[in-house]
């Protein structure tokens, strides 16, 4: 379990978090690539990796 989804795990857990700061909010921050895709952000991955090997 990540940490978010621990803190959404919690009854009531918005209340926790500071005025102005949902969960939602959080998540976007936390998982920018979701928003881009997941195949995208493979492909990035797949990119990054081989430059790394050939160095």
């Amino acid at each position: 379990m990540t940490p978010h989804e621990r803190l959404k795990s919690v009854p009531q857990a918005e209340s926790y978090l500071r005025p102005g700061v949902s969960l939602e909010k959080l998540w976007t921050i936390a998982n920018p690539e979701t928003s881009s895709g997941d195949n995208q952000f493979a492909e990035r991955m797949v990119n990054a990796r081989s430059t790394l090997h050939s160095q």
